[in-house]
Formats: structure tokens, C-alpha cells, sequence
């Protein structure tokens, strides 16, 4: 018998998506390699997960002037110069990595010819 209850665990990893996947997103929707900071003009980012190719962490912020409690999830990533946090609603980054799943290397690609073979008849 588990003594954490099944719907908790259900809402942390709701909308989990995996930091190399969130970085694609940042990179087609930004539709540069390395996004340049609007503060300090440098280039390097860190993504908010607890390892390099963890879970991005989700930030939750309630929302006021809700009749209910409402939240707001998110994640983030800031400058490693000036430490500006960007933030993209954890949906639209859920929706958009289903619709655009990672390519996987073809095994194929892993096998290596020495210099002096071909891969052929010319």
C-alpha cells in the first residue's frame, strides 16, 4: 500500500515535458540557435530542471481574482549573466512537443565505415 495518494502524484507530472524537449520548443518558436537576453544581450541559458536532460521543473503561481483557486504553470529558464527569467504557459509547450515529437537517430547512423570503404558500386 503506497502512502501517497494517487491524484497528487497525477498533478506532478501533469504536463511533464523533458528539458531537451522544452529547449527544442524555445529554439523553433524563437527560430535561432542561441536566444540573445533582451537585458544584458548575452546568450547563455539555463533551464530550470534538476539535471541536463531531466524534467523541466513547473512553476505553479496562483492566480488572484479567481472565484476558485486558480493556477498558472509554467516553465522557465533564465540568463546566466544578469539571471532575467523567461516563462512559456506549460500547456502551450505540452501541446506543442505532442505535435512535434523529437526525431530519433536512425541505429543506422551509429555504424561507421573505415576511410577506405564505400558504400557501393560507383
Amino acid at each position: 500500500m503506497s502512502d501517497v495518494p494517487e491524484k497528487p502524484l497525477k498533478r506532478l507530472t501533469l504536463l511533464a515535458v523533458d528539458s531537451a524537449d522544452f529547449v527544442r520548443f524555445i529554439q523553433a518558436k524563437a527560430g535561432v540557435e542561441d536566444e540573445v537576453c533582451p537585458v544584458c544581450k548575452t546568450s547563455e541559458w539555463t533551464v530550470l530542471c534538476p539535471d541536463d536532460d531531466g524534467p523541466t521543473l513547473r512553476i505553479g503561481m496562483v492566480v488572484r481574482n479567481r472565484p476558485k483557486e486558480h493556477y498558472l504553470s509554467t516553465f522557465g529558464y533564465f540568463c546566466d549573466s544578469c539571471g532575467h527569467v523567461r516563462m512559456h504557459m506549460a500547456q502551450t509547450v505540452h501541446k506543442w512537443v505532442a505535435e512535434n515529437p523529437a526525431f530519433d537517430a536512425d541505429p543506422v547512423d551509429d555504424i561507421r565505415l573505415d576511410d577506405d570503404e564505400s558504400l557501393g558500386d560507383a
